[in-house]
């Protein structure tokens, strides 16, 4: 239920991540980035799943690729490689054991903005395959977030509509990997990090009241 959220504009990609990380009862345990700046790469990650995952995979391609396009090609197989070595630990998770790995950057070689997403899982998409995403992608994502975000299509202000996207995230509850007891996911803070082609920035901009010890979502 972590939320990442990726909006591509003509000379930018911006990536909007929460901060809250929570037990299986939606218990919120800790507030802390979740979001890896590869700036060398010219590229981010983020994960939803097991806490941790991102920053493990961070570190095993951070002198691996000489570029965000060598990257891309490798991406999948990275992924699936490095859950392969930790799969018995994330199978003890309290939120299940799946993940959604979100990649953004600029590629040198198109010219352009990307992002992909790879997955453990075949809900809505194969799993362990690169899948590229479009102009904007939401996660967590669902019929009654769509109608409530009708009015919020994103227009020069990208950080402000990013901020309000997730101020309604905050509200969706829901199963840790279609499993379990729908729960609040959403919290802590919201992150943008803005990728252009020749530049990585990265900062806060929207904190919550959310107490450690209490379940996500009062505080929405």
């Amino acid at each position: 239920m972590s939320a990442c959220n990726i909006i591509k504009t003509e000379d930018a990609i911006y990536m909007f991540t929460d901060g809250a990380s929570y037990y299986g009862d939606g218990t919120l345990g800790a507030i802390g980035q979740k979001v890896s700046v590869l700036a060398h790469l010219n590229c981010a990650l983020s994960c939803r799943g097991p806490f941790g995952f991102a920053e493990e995979l961070a570190q095993a391609i951070n002198s691996v690729y000489g570029s965000f396009d060598e990257l891309v090609d490798s991406f999948a197989l990275a992924v699936s490689n490095l859950y392969a070595v930790g799969s018995e630990n994330y199978a003890l998770c309290q939120t299940g054991p799946e993940i959604e790995v979100f990649l953004a950057g600029w590629s040198e070689a198109r010219n352009q903005p990307e992002s992909y997403v790879v997955t453990s899982h075949s809900q809505n998409r194969p799993a362990w395959e690169l899948q590229p995403l479009g102009p904007v992608a939401v996660a967590p994502y669902d019929a009654d977030l769509e109608a409530r975000c009708a009015g919020l299509e994103p227009g020069e202000d990208v950080i402000s509509a990013g901020v309000a996207l997730m101020e309604e995230q905050r509200k969706v509850r829901g199963p840790h990997a279609g499993v379990g007891a729908p729960v609040a996911g959403v919290g802590g803070f919201c992150q943008v990090t803005i990728i252009r082609p020749q530049s990585i920035q990265t900062a806060v901009v929207r904190r919550w009241d959310d107490q450690i010890g209490e379940p996500l979502g009062l505080a929405a």
